[in-house]
């Protein structure tokens, strides 16, 4: 992902908020996805290559794509239960480089059990999700001195890893 293509979702994303703005009822679902897509991308380009400016700066459409999402959550569950998964997840790892670590493994493990619940009864769609929100999890805990947390949520990660996600039954 380009450094122009995060811009052009950053656009996006402004215009979405301000028509959700005028129609929630319309406008915020595109929202909240678009909020999504693009914490995403950026996620992936600051892993890969890095992204200018500071993750102060950057962590505010990451807070309102939880925001949004779990607004949505409240009154369609079913529907938008699994970006409020992802956008928890998202969130996490600028809430980490800015020094909230606490804040990012309480992100994480909420995650985590949205996950699971979607999992329960999609797990082709949500164990690989859920295991590499673990893994990422453990990391987090490591980091925080929690070794005994880390290890089970690493251990736990491997297992859905190994596992291959048949159809629910």
């Amino acid at each position: 992902m380009t450094l122009e293509e995060l811009s052009a979702l950053e656009d996006e994303a402004r215009a979405r908020r301000e028509l959700a703005g005028r129609d929630p009822a319309a406008h915020l679902a595109a929202l909240a996805e678009t909020l999504n897509t693009l914490c995403r991308k950026r996620n992936s380009r600051a892993l890969r290559s890095g992204l200018p400016g500071s993750w102060d700066d950057l962590l505010i459409p990451y807070e309102e794509a939880v925001t949004v999402h779990r607004t949505l959550a409240g009154t369609a569950p079913d529907r938008f239960l699994p970006g409020l998964a992802e956008s928890l997840h998202n969130v996490a790892l600028p809430l980490g480089e800015v020094g909230r670590l606490p804040d990012a493994v309480s992100c994480r493990e909420e995650a985590v059990a949205l996950y699971r619940t979607l999992a329960a009864t999609d797990p082709a769609g949500y164990l690989p999700r859920l295991g590499w929100t673990l893994r990422d999890l453990a990391v987090d805990l490591r980091e925080l001195g929690r070794g005994a947390a880390s290890e089970a949520a690493r251990t736990e990660a491997e297992h859905i890893r190994r596992t291959p996600a048949g159809p629910a039954s």
